[in-house]
C-alpha cells in the first residue's frame, strides 16, 4: 500500500505541474526538475514494492500494479523524449 501511495505522490508532481502550466502559461517547469522530484517518491516506492513480493499468486497480482506505476514514473523521460521527436516531425 505504501508503494502505491508513493507512486501516487510522484504522479501528483507531474499532474500538478501540468495544471500549473494550464493556469499560468508563461510558467514552464523543467522536466528534469520534475523528474528528480518524482524520483524522490518513485525509488522508495519501487523498493517497497519489490520487497513486498510473496510466493502466492494473489500477492504477485497485487504488487504488480504499484511496481509498474513506479517503473513507469521512472521511465517517463524516455516517453517524453520520444513524444518530442514524434511531434517535431
Amino acid at each position: 500500500m505504501a508503494s502505491m501511495i508513493l507512486a501516487s505522490w510522484g504522479w501528483g508532481v507531474w499532474w500538478l505541474a501540468l495544471m500549473a502550466v494550464h493556469v499560468w502559461p508563461d510558467w514552464s517547469p523543467s522536466t528534469d526538475v520534475l523528474w528528480w522530484i518524482s524520483c524522490l517518491f518513485a525509488v522508495p516506492g519501487l523498493c517497497l514494492g519489490l520487497f513486498s513480493f510473496r510466493a502466492h499468486r494473489v500477492w504477485l497480482l497485487l504488487v504488480t500494479v504499484p511496481v509498474l506505476a513506479n517503473v513507469s514514473l521512472l521511465s517517463l523521460p524516455l516517453y517524453l523524449d520520444a513524444a518530442r521527436r514524434v511531434l517535431a516531425l
